[in-house]
């Protein structure tokens, strides 16, 4: 068959928009995710009620899966710390473990994303829910549940209160009620909703920007975000093979008309998950939603409260103006000693750019300060947004810069900004480079960094040595945790049957009551606040009596007090200062004795039968003098 110029040029079209085409259909990811009422179970022993995403898992609901596909077109669906997620026995899992989905990058262009992802998202809540990717742009069509303009409604809020001179006080008595104007309905979703119980949805993206992203629920996200319904999200085209095969990854490609084409290249990178949890409040909300009569427009009040009367007690969600978090978690673990390895983030071991990218997200709604020892923290990336200074690097030519001003290492021909710690507000994202120690083999030196949060959300439901501490593991490194001392779980004061033995603990509540009868009390009471001084190490410092340095809140005061609410607040440490050894006066004697004197009080000890008002004594016109006595201390008196 002959063929002309015009019919081959339309063939080679067509076949470029198949090819295309067919590159643009394998790109598209496919996750499905589970809605479900899990617990956490922390290291003091408390579960928390909570609620999560379960990865798609083929096996039947009844032998722990989801009953849905695993993650398929490349992505890969599971823990934060890169773990795949654990299974139940006879029903889908009830621990809770935030996701993590890493799906490949691709493009038809520098600049021109054709990645696609495809989350089928199945409620099995009590409640509606939904799902966002905080920083990609939804669909822009308005028939896709997550493009514009398809926010779920709420339906059947009641209207605000006439507003009277009771509501405002500075208001004129005798003024007409003020009748505030009808509320069209709110945005209870930012995207459109999965029924409860037996809901599913579909949300599709057809053109991912590259970097790392939070996934959070749409509805009510001030409830359903502490409650645990938030993820990660990583697209990028990840490090292939190992030893002389490995080929980095790249993080972020060079954008269009750059002269250098690399991109960002790594060699391993970590997610770390930031996040809190306000135990009171997550279980007055999982409390509410299964309770009968419970509304979500019904506005907060005591009788529907927890505390309130049986017939409408938790018929309401719990003030968010409360939230107060007393856990604090890296990949949703928080620190604790007895199980170290929970903590530890492993991110591989070849290095072939020197660069390994920790990304932090920050999933709570308290800012953090993310730390990392021993390394220096050069800022790529923030919320998928490659710095200015890269960006520069990578469209311009840097080949004279051999090294930056600061003497740290150029990465990718840039002098990033470099940090020892970083500022997080509530759903910041940064993606941070790092350069740990290599070795000429092509690995990276087994090693291990600890990280934790400078803002020092270091505890375990008020207990320390918890909280936002994790591992970052380089090369199989292994930490290395001192569990020396017997301590206990809340004031790290040593018990005293590790100093004194078993017996001690008897010996010396038995010395001390021997003394009411005897002043060999004293001695007794000698050893106790000896044992006191000794169980507290920190006072035997040079610097006095110094208090372990912990974190100062600042909270607005509560129109509602709850006892395990209050804090303690602490003013300032005590110092050491002399006991009183003086009486009063000398009417009264120096000391009283155990058995001597119990039993028989002063008269100034003792309350005496008021007489009949007369006239007053003279007044003594001097100062600082004690009437019949003059004398301070025993020593004589200056009248003038």
């Amino acid at each position: 068959m002959r063929m002309t110029k015009k019919t081959l040029s339309t063939a080679i079209l067509a076949g470029s928009a198949l090819l295309l085409a067919a590159g643009t259909a394998s790109a598209q990811s496919i996750v499905n995710l589970t809605a479900l009422r899990q617990t956490a179970l922390m290291p003091d022993g408390n579960v928390v009620p909570m609620w999560g995403w379960l990865c798609g898992n083929p096996a039947a609901t009844t032998a722990g899966g989801t009953g849905t596909a695993a993650a398929s077109g490349g992505a890969i669906c599971s823990q934060t710390n890169g773990a795949a997620q654990s299974i139940g026995t006879t029903a889908p899992s009830a621990v809770w473990q935030p996701p993590l989905i890493v799906v490949p990058y691709t493009a038809s262009s520098p600049g021109v994303s054709t990645t696609g992802l495809t989350i089928n998202l199945t409620n099995n809540l009590p409640v509606p829910t939904s799902l966002t990717i905080v920083g990609q742009l939804p669909n822009l069509t308005a028939a896709d549940p997550n493009g514009p303009g398809n926010p779920a409604r709420e339906s059947g809020r009641p209207q605000h209160d006439t507003q009277t001179a009771t509501t405002w006080t500075t208001g004129v008595t005798g003024q007409a009620p003020f009748a505030p104007p009808s509320q069209g309905p709110r945005a209870q979703a930012f995207v459109k909703e999965a029924v409860a119980t037996t809901g599913t949805i579909t949300y599709t993206w057809t053109s991912l920007a590259p970097g790392t992203y939070l996934i959070e629920s749409g509805s009510y996200p001030s409830i359903q975000g502490p409650m645990g319904l938030y993820g990660v999200l990583v697209v990028t085209n990840a490090p292939t093979g190992a030893g002389t095969t490995f080929a980095a990854g790249t993080a972020y490609p060079s954008p269009a008309g750059a002269v250098t084409t690399t991109g960002v290249p790594y060699d391993a990178d970590g997610v770390l998950l930031l996040s809190e949890i306000d135990a009171v409040q997550n279980q007055a909300a999982d409390t509410a939603v299964r309770t009968t009569g419970f509304s979500p427009f019904t506005k907060w009040s005591p009788a529907c409260s927890p505390s309130g009367p049986a017939a409408t007690a938790s018929t309401c969600y719990p003030p968010t103006v409360d939230y107060t978090p007393t856990y604090y978690l890296i990949d949703g673990h928080s620190f604790d000693r007895t199980n170290p390895a929970l903590s530890a983030l492993s991110v591989g071991s070849n290095d072939s750019t020197g660069t390994v990218l920790l990304r932090f997200v920050n999933a709570g709604l308290r800012m953090h300060m993310p730390s990392v020892i021993g390394l220096q923290m050069a800022l790529i990336a923030e919320d998928g947004h490659l710095q200015p200074d890269v960006v520069l690097a990578l469209t311009k030519t840097t080949a004279a810069l051999t090294t930056c001003p600061s003497g740290n290492a150029l990465i990718v021909g840039a002098c990033p900004k470099v940090q020892n710690d970083w500022f997080m507000a509530a759903g910041k994202v940064l993606d941070i480079a790092v350069k740990p120690a290599g070795t000429t083999g092509g690995n990276y030196s087994s090693a291990y960094y600890p990280t934790f949060d400078r803002q020092l959300s270091l505890s375990t439901n008020n207990e320390r040595d918890g909280g936002m501490q994790a591992y970052v593991l380089i090369n199989a490194g292994t930490p290395t945790l001192s569990t020396t001392g017997a301590v206990t779980g809340y004031s790290n004061v040593p018990q005293l049957a590790a100093v004194t033995g078993a017996a001690g603990e008897l010996f010396f509540p038995a010395l001390l009551f021997i003394g009411l009868f005897s002043r060999i009390g004293a001695l007794g009471a000698f050893f106790v606040n000896a044992m006191a001084v000794i169980s507290y190490r920190q006072v035997l410092l040079a610097e006095g009596f110094e208090q372990r340095a912990h974190p100062v809140r600042l909270e607005p005061q509560r129109d509602l007090e709850l006892v395990r609410r209050h804090r303690l607040e602490v003013v300032r440490p005590l110092e050491p200062r002399r006991t009183v050894e003086s009486s009063p006066s000398t009417l009264n004697q120096l000391e009283v004795f155990v058995r001597a004197d119990v039993c028989g009080a002063l008269k100034k000890h003792m309350l005496e039968q008021m007489r009949e008002a007369g006239t007053s004594y003279f007044l003594v016109g001097r100062s600082n003098v004690v009437p019949q006595v003059h004398c301070y201390d025993r020593s004589c008196m200056i009248f003038r």
